[in-house]
């Protein structure tokens, strides 16, 4: 199936047509792109290393407050108790 700029006479795609690109652009465009690619790469990476340091945390905090939780239930048996 080939794609086309046009469908029912309306532009469909990037918001521009083939018209609209003026030659010599072409370059500078595919050069915005590249640099544009990088630059998601890099905020994706970005962006893993933060939930996965969150996550670090999130587990840290669980077994800190299980501990905790441990110690109070053995304080009140041992409150209880008496």
């Amino acid at each position: 199936m080939a794609f086309s700029v046009e469908q029912n006479g309306e532009d469909v795609g990037r918001g521009f047509g083939v018209s609209d690109v003026v030659p010599g652009e072409g370059l500078a465009l595919r050069e915005w792109r590249r640099q544009n690619a990088i630059r998601l790469e890099e905020k994706e990476k970005k962006e893993k290393e933060m939930r996965m340091q969150i996550i670090e945390e999130a587990d840290e905090y669980k077994v800190e407050f299980y501990k905790k939780r441990e110690v109070n239930v053995e304080n009140k048996k041992a409150i209880n108790y008496k």
